[in-house]
C-alpha cells in the first residue's frame, strides 16, 4: 500500500526529542542503526539528517495488487 500525507513539514531540532526518537528507531532494527544527535539533526555513518514532523490535513491511501483500491481521509 503506498500512503501519501499532505500538511506542513516542520523540521525537528530540540536535542531531547532527538535523542528519544534515535532510541526508540534503534529498537526496531536491532541497534543496526545508531542515530548520534548533534547540531539539531541526527547524524550516521558520518552525514546529517533532518528530521521532519508532518501533521497531516489530507491522507491517500492507494492498495497494490488484485483488487486496486483507493481511499482519502481529511481532518477537520
Amino acid at each position: 500500500m503506498d500512503v501519501v500525507l499532505e500538511g506542513e513539514a516542520v523540521r525537528v531540532t530540540d536535542e531531547d526529542t532527538l535523542k528519544h526518537l534515535a532510541e526508540v528507531w534503534a529498537t526496531k532494527w536491532d541497534g543496526r542503526w545508531q542515530l548520534t544527535v548533534r547540531d539539531g539533526a541526527f547524524e550516521a555513518f558520518g552525514n546529517p539528517s533532518h528530521v521532519y514532523s508532518v501533521a497531516p490535513v489530507k491522507i491517500f491511501a492507494h492498495a497494490k495488487g488484485d483488487p486496486f483500491g483507493q481511499t482519502r481521509h481529511t481532518f477537520g
